[in-house]
Order: structure tokens, then C-alpha cells, then sequence
């Protein structure tokens, strides 16, 4: 099957994403050796860019601010996979970067970005979600069947350090070192189901001793392969029930287990006991800001939602909305930026799915909740290693992972305000 047949079949060459067979983005940028520019997060005080060199040199750039200053951001280590995080910048401000050649000065590539506007009151709660790593997983990129794969697949160039053990680790240090108040994994821990992938979930966080509490919302690839099986997924990580709802400091946090165990994919299903404990759960913190973090997405303008029955989907959309007090849904399954409003002209819930941990464009989101607004951010590791797993895997799904999977700047940073 070839590039174009692909496209095809998933319905993207008829317009629904538009298609560029050169694939420019991908290119090196004329004669100056740079590709892969991304800016991946921004926040109101800074950005992270990276980008990809030819030959291996220091990563050098300047920020341009309106009023025409520059600062300047380097590291010296000789890499062709770079990322630098920039700082200092203010709130609603238009700025633009130019990447430079650290031998002669010459701009290489020149971008813009806008930081986000301010929060708004105080701070109540910061908290990491890390979504889809696969751990167990042998081949990154893989679209098809068990036994045939329409794409080729990806995989570490260290068989002793496979990709999701290094991607999740990165992501989890940089976790540790930001300190929030709780860390969540919105599914899909493990690939095949296995209790040895949920005990190495559990070593790599042993090592890290965090301090902040860890939990756990099951995916479509953590359920028991038989419906005689033991629950891996809650005996992996000692849990009671994988329904859950519960209190930290000012807000309250909604982990639905709505997954299909009867179904090979383990594709979402609502029984009528699990709408009426979520709705009973929304009702029960309705007095704080409440987060759900749901594996599979509601609704999205972008793909079809994976449910067995959408009118499922539909009618936790209608609870979300008449219920408790839910600021934002949190989902992972797509492997993909994706944002969509709930809502019906009244309540609005923003939903934001995230980018898996495990591949492009990898890594994990932060969220930050304030009295009057809350603010979520997709953030990359700049670990060398997953900067260079991150510019290999761009090349996943026919040179389609950016157009598929990276989304629109709003997609991945963005501060909702509440009326």
C-alpha cells in the first residue's frame, strides 16, 4: 500500500486534512540544514522550541520582543536534536524567534509565537496527566492488525532501552522535578495486559520516590484479555476499584472506568450503574472544581470517538453538563493534541485530548488550576534521547504524524476562563 492509497482509507485525502505530498515541513529549509521547527509549549512567562540540524552544533537563538529587544538562549552541546526552553517573557505578547548558526550568526529559520494571557485569582492545585506509554510495547507507529501493519514501525536503536521505557521516564523526572500536587495517568499503562508491564510502571516510579501522590485511570489496552481473567490493572497498582473519585486540597478528581471488558479492543461502554455513579460522584464534589479524566474521548471534530454505542458517549456529555461543578475533561486513546467544547450554549466543559508519552509528539500535560480559571500545557522532555526518538517518529503513519497527532498551538496550551 502506498502513501497515497493510505491517505485514502483513512478518509484524509478527500480533504478532511489537507495534504502536502511534498511534505515541506519535513524538508530540510532550503540550504540551511534546520527541519522539525516546532514550539510545542507556551505558557505566560516562556516557550519550548525545538528543532533538527544536518550536522551535529551547539543550539543558539534569539527572542525579539515588540519593543525590539533580543535575548539570547544557547547550549553548547553539540547535538542535532535541539530544544531550549525560553524565559522571561510576558503575558498576551507577540514575540518571534530566529534560529542562528552558531558558527557565523546566519538566521537558519524565524518564527513567532504569542504567550498566553494571565491567570486569573489565586492558585488552588497544579497536577501532571501523563497519557498512553505503552510500557511493554515493542513497535511504536503501527497502524492495522495484530499480524499486518498498513505503516512501518518504529523502534529504539538500543535494544536495551526500548522507547516507552525511556519516553516515560523522561517525562516522569521532569514531572517530579516541577513538584505538583498529584500526578495522573489517563490509560492505557501497559500494551498486552501484563502484570510485568504494571510492575515496571511501578519500579520506574520507585526509583523517582515522588512526592506527590500517583493514580490511575484504566485504558482500553489495560483490561483482561478473557472475561475469566484476573484484573491485572487493579491488582498491578492495589487498587479496590477502578471507578474512582476523590478530594485533593480545593478540588476533586473523577476516574470513570467506562471500558468494554467484553470487547477485543476494549472499546468504551456506559452500563446504567456506571451513569448513575458518575452522575452521583459529580454531584458529591459539586462544591469545588472537579477534573475528569476519561480515556476515551466524548466527541471530536477530528476522528471518530472509539465507543460501542456513541448514543453512550452522548448521554455522559448530557450528565457532564447538568451536574456537580466539572471545569475540564481529560482524555488520552487518540495519541493526538485535540480540543473540543462541551456544551449546549449554557455550561461549557472544555475537553483536551492528549498526545501519547511514548512517540511523536511525546510527552505529558500540566495543569493549573486557579480561582477563576485553569491552564493546560503539553510539554516535551528535553531529554536528548526523546528529542531524538521525537524527530524519528515524526516520520510515523506516512510522514502524517505531525498533521495527525501534534494539533494547533490552542490544542496544546490554553487558559480557560470561568465566568
Amino acid at each position: 500500500m502506498d502513501r497515497r492509497e493510505f491517505l485514502r482509507r483513512l478518509g484524509l485525502a478527500s480533504g478532511a486534512v489537507m495534504v502536502d505530498d511534498r511534505a515541506e515541513e519535513w524538508l530540510w529549509l532550503g540550504s540551511k540544514g534546520v527541519r522539525a521547527v516546532e514550539v510545542p509549549t507556551v505558557t505566560q512567562v516562556g516557550s519550548v522550541i525545538t528543532w533538527q540540524t544536518r550536522q551535529p552544533c551547539p543550539s543558539l537563538l534569539q527572542v525579539l520582543s515588540p519593543d525590539g529587544s533580543k535575548s539570547h538562549f544557547e547550549s553548547a552541546e553539540v547535538v542535532e536534536d535541539h530544544g531550549l526552553a525560553v524565559t522571561g517573557l510576558r503575558a498576551s505578547t507577540d514575540y518571534r524567534f530566529q534560529l542562528l548558526s552558531p558558527t557565523n550568526g546566519q538566521v537558519w529559520y524565524e518564527g513567532r509565537f504569542r504567550t498566553l494571557p494571565a491567570a486569573e485569582g489565586k492558585r488552588l492545585a497544579r497536577f501532571a496527566v501523563i497519557a498512553d506509554p505503552h510500557v511493554g510495547e515493542m513497535e511504536a507507529g503501527h497502524i492495522g492488525f495484530p499480524d499486518f501493519s498498513f505503516t512501518k514501525g518504529y523502534k529504539s536503536w538500543d535494544p536495551n532501552n526500548p522507547h516507552w521505557r525511556f519516553t516515560l521516564r523522561a517525562c516522569l523526572e521532569e514531572i517530579n522535578a516541577l513538584g505538583p500536587d498529584l500526578l495522573v495517568f489517563a490509560g492505557d499503562l501497559s500494551t498486552h495486559d501484563k502484570p510485568e508491564e504494571y510492575r515496571l510502571v511501578r519500579t520506574l516510579l520507585e526509583d523517582l520516590r515522588p512526592a506527590f501522590p500517583v493514580f490511575y485511570a484504566r485504558g482500553n489496552h489495560d483490561i483482561p484479555h478473557a472475561q475469566t481473567a484476573e484484573d491485572n490493572f487493579k491488582k498491578g497498582f492495589g487498587l479496590e476499584e477502578s471507578f474512582q473519585a476523590f478530594p485533593v486540597g480545593e478540588v476533586a478528581f473523577l476516574l470513570p472506568d467506562f471500558i468494554d471488558r467484553t470487547s477485543k479492543t476494549g472499546r468504551a461502554k456506559v452500563r446504567t450503574e456506571d451513569l448513575r455513579r458518575f452522575s452521583d460522584d459529580l454531584k458529591k464534589y459539586a462544591d469545588r472544581p472537579t477534573f475528569v479524566i476519561n480515556h476515551h474521548q466524548l466527541l471530536s471534530r477530528r476522528r471518530p470517538i472509539d465507543w460501542a454505542d456513541t448514543g453512550d458517549a452522548d448521554r455522559l456529555i448530557d450528565v457532564l453538563l447538568r451536574e456537580g461543578n466539572p471545569w475540564l475533561m481529560l482524555c488520552g486513546h487518540v495519541h493526538g493534541a485535540d480540543l473540543t467544547l462541551l456544551g449546549n450554549g449554557g455550561r461549557i466543559i472544555p475537553q483536551v485530548a492528549l498526545p501519547a508519552c511514548k512517540d511523536y509528539p511525546c510527552g505529558y500535560g500540566l495543569v493549573t488550576v486557579y480561582e477563576h480559571s485553569v491552564q493546560y500545557n503539553f510539554h516535551r522532555p528535553l531529554d536528548p534521547w526523546c528529542l531524538r526518538w521525537t524527530n524519528l517518529t515524526r516520520g510515523m503513519y506516512y510522514g502524517l504524524a505531525p498533521k495527525l497527532n501534534y494539533g494547533r498551538v490552542g490544542e496544546r496550551n490554553a487558559l480557560f476562563m470561568r465566568g
